[in-house]
């Protein structure tokens, strides 16, 4: 270094953090004084910098985490987001961009931007930069991958760097620049149901007589992803109609399709509402969501007076036996009728 100059000299520190070390700089040789030609007077040949400590360089790792599985038809699923520091420099500035890259053949935002990628930029908190983001599940059913990636910088603000190492070319180090995971969409669970009278022949077209018994069929079929547990069929009966056995089935979880018979009784009177309706209620409880899929059905019976027959019988000819008395060995016409006083045929 010439005398009154100033020189720099880049320094490597360790690979490993250690400290406290002591940096000591040291003046070996010196220029001659130009009068008396002899060696120029030292008076400070020795400096040091102590204390001077070596800690793990910053380090960004990013993690993606979602359930994994969902069901068309869901809104504002939850997928979060993290960014760890870990090492023992801090980040300057304390804040960090995370770019979500969704599929929006299967994903789009929920009260986010249109398209396939959207960003939070989170703060750091004991070295750790948390959020989420909200997913509405569309109609396509299969696997897509959604992946987080750190962004080197946040608007308007310097690129992420080691506070420590802040060279303005140097960015901080990003051990794992994306996460990515695999989500699986399965079609919504769905109840259908299917109700038919089985017997009597006769109140298969949904008219019945008062006092009557009826044999119901409920075909219940379930779609999609249910729990093995939950499932069950009920059945709600109009004012005046009767059970002949229980009014609720619990139904088996290992079988897509589950059939219930139910005997109702019809009232001795017709009902002052026509047609009477009855209520049939499923229940299921969706894998991927917990929640409880409820399905009704119902099914309308118009209600009539029973067929009750009456007789008469009179006697038609000649006019001179109508009135009961005979000759004999004569011949007369006997008239029989037979009259359905109630509403249903016969």
């Amino acid at each position: 270094i010439a005398t009154g100059g100033v020189d720099t000299v880049r320094i490597r520190a360790p690979q490993a953090a250690q400290g406290p070390d002591v940096l000591t700089v040291r003046l070996v040789s010196a220029a001659p004084d130009i009068n008396s030609n002899t060696p120029a007077l030292v008076t400070d040949s020795l400096r040091q910098i102590a204390n001077l400590n070596t800690v793990r360089r910053a380090s960004l790792d990013v993690d993606v985490v979602a359930s994994g599985t969902y069901s068309t038809g869901q809104q504002n699923v939850p997928v979060n987001v993290s960014v760890r520091n870990t090492g023992q420099a801090a980040v300057v500035p304390d804040s960090v961009g995370v770019e979500l890259t969704i599929d929006n053949a299967f994903f789009s935002f929920n009260g986010g931007p249109a398209g396939s990628k959207d960003t939070l930029y989170l703060p750091f908190v004991n070295n750790l930069a948390s959020g989420v983001f909200n997913l509405d599940v569309l109609s396509n059913v299969g696997s897509s991958d959604i992946s987080a990636a750190i962004l080197p910088g946040t608007p308007g603000a310097a690129l992420l760097q080691d506070a420590n190492n802040n060279y303005p070319d140097t960015l901080v180090f990003i051990a794992d620049t994306v996460a990515t995971q695999t989500l699986m969409v399965d079609s919504a669970a769905q109840i259908l149901a299917t109700e038919v009278i089985l017997s009597p022949a006769g109140a298969q077209d949904s008219v019945v007589s008062t006092g009557q018994m009826v044999v119901i069929s409920d075909t219940i079929r379930f779609f999609g992803g249910f729990n093995s547990g939950g499932r069950s069929a009920q059945i709600t009966l109009p004012t005046g109609f009767s059970m002949e056995g229980p009014s609720e089935y619990v139904l088996p979880g290992d079988t897509g399709v589950a059939v219930v018979t139910w005997t109702v009784i019809v009232p001795a009177t017709v009902p002052q509402t026509q047609p009477s309706v009855i209520t049939f209620t499923h229940r299921g409880t969706e894998t991927n969501t917990g929640s409880e899929i409820v399905h009704q059905a119902t099914l309308p019976l118009t209600v009539v007076t029973r067929s009750r027959l009456n007789m008469t019988a009179s006697i038609l000819t000649p006019a001179g036996a109508v009135d009961g008395i005979l000759s004999t060995y004569q011949y007369f016409d006997l008239r029989i009728a037979v009259n359905n006083l109630g509403t249903a045929g016969t």
